[in-house]
């Protein structure tokens, strides 16, 4: 389920900022194209000025340096490329701040909340939260207590964009909810999904 929610932020977002992507991309793309006629161009100068050398040697300086652009090139490209997935990324996170009073936020969150108390060995666990998720769960703690069959209290607000980390009474045990920890768990299947949806548009 968790995957599904991140799926659709991501994809929601890649969908809106799309052009912006394209644009990048598009960028990059030019970048690289005018490296590799510079170095072309550089090489054939060289090659000019070295016209007494054997043919052989110049042959193998300009593919050497044509070669050597190229791969330039392609670096600064796939450095683009990555910029635009780490802005997705950040764009991820903060659109999970962005829907924490939404009614599907919140069934996700009271069920992460009673899916972590659940898989604690300890008869008492804690929830902690950020300020706005930590008001909504106290509003639901009798319900957690229920189906977690633990008794449940709620502690200090921690920094987070999202979501609820759960610790043991004596704070030995603790299972990470949080919006940050979800998605760092699912970074490689998130970025390799963005950059299909960017080479697909590319």
């Amino acid at each position: 389920m968790e995957d599904e929610r991140i799926q659709r932020v991501v994809e929601d977002i890649l969908r809106e900022g799309r052009r912006k992507a394209d644009e990048i991309v598009e960028r990059a793309k030019k970048e690289a194209e005018m490296i590799l006629n510079s170095a072309r161009i550089r090489a054939e100068e060289e090659k000019q000025t070295k016209i007494r050398e054997a043919e052989k040697s110049g042959k193998v300086l300009k593919e050497r340096t044509v070669s050597e652009a190229g791969m330039r090139a392609r670096m600064d490209f796939l450095a683009g490329r990555e910029k635009i997935v780490d802005g997705i990324m950040e764009e991820v996170l903060r659109r999970f701040e962005e829907i924490g009073e939404t009614s599907e936020y919140r069934g996700w969150l009271f069920d992460s909340a009673v899916r972590a108390c659940s898989s604690i060995e300890a008869e008492r666990v804690v929830l902690r939260a950020n300020e706005r998720d930590a008001r909504f769960l106290k509003t639901r703690l009798e319900e957690i207590a229920k189906k977690s069959g633990k008794r449940v209290a709620i502690g200090e607000p921690i920094g987070t964009a999202g979501g609820v980390r759960v610790e043991s009474g004596d704070g030995a045990v603790s299972v990470d909810e949080t919006i940050e920890s979800v998605v760092r768990r699912n970074t490689e299947r998130i970025r390799k999904r963005i950059i299909e949806l960017i080479s697909e548009e590319g």
